[in-house]
């Protein structure tokens, strides 16, 4: 998902991201790479009504959902469709 950061507290404002969609409005999401070192953080999440949580790719070094929070349903701007980094793995998203 490709998601505005406005209003996102912890994220710069006024940008984009894109990360992976890993839960849904209503749906629990047990972090699969829950944040070890930082055991006050939760390892499952409920998602609100209009609430999307977001990884990165790279779990161990990817600041997401698991650090911020979700994202708003308002905040939602598009899906990737194509990988152009690094240039010698692009591929079409499907």
């Amino acid at each position: 998902m490709i998601f505005g950061t406005t209003g996102i507290e912890g994220l710069p404002q006024g940008t984009h991201y894109i990360k992976r969609m890993k839960a849904t409005p209503g749906e629990t999401y047990v972090l699969e790479h829950p944040v070890t070192d930082r055991p006050e953080l939760p390892t499952e999440v409920t998602m609100g009504p209009d609430e999307y949580f977001a990884c990165g790719d790279n779990f161990n070094n990817s600041y997401d959902s698991r650090y911020w929070g979700s994202v708003p349903g308002a905040n939602l701007r598009g899906v990737g469709s194509i990988v152009f980094w690094p240039f010698n793995g692009w591929r079409i998203i499907r």
